[in-house]
């Protein structure tokens, strides 16, 4: 994980959505409910590294903002689709996945060592 104890709580429990939603694709199984959750999570995560950047500064926090609402609108378009009948496809879950992971690995992990480094000059200042 990144080293920031909320944020990677925070990613284990979307990981966790997601691979409950990609298996439940694989084996034909209801899948709103888990999307349902899932956008939940997403979104209060969402809202705490947004609470963070507004807090600390963080100099990208309209690019990362902008990456979260193209993923909670895609997210809802596809709830919106599901709701009217159309299932999820494999791709659809797939694509969730490796947006969850992306994101981490890069945005995450960016505003992650934004902080960090605000840690330590802090903790130099004293």
């Amino acid at each position: 994980m990144l080293g920031h104890a909320l944020i990677d709580r925070q990613h284990r429990r979307l990981e966790l959505g997601a691979v409950r939603l990609h298996t439940a694709v694989l084996r034909d199984r209801p899948t709103l409910a888990l999307l349902s959750v899932l956008m939940r999570d997403t979104s209060r995560h969402f809202s705490t590294e947004e609470r963070l950047m507004r807090v600390h500064g963080y100099p990208e926090s309209a690019g990362h903002h902008a990456l979260h609402q193209g993923v909670l609108n895609e997210m809802l378009r596809l709830q919106t689709q599901m709701r009217r009948g159309l299932p999820m496809h494999r791709k659809h879950a797939a694509m969730i996945a490796d947006w969850l992971e992306h994101h981490v690995s890069e945005a995450d992990r960016n505003l992650v060592i934004f902080l960090k480094r605000l840690i330590t000059a802090a903790a130099a200042g004293r």
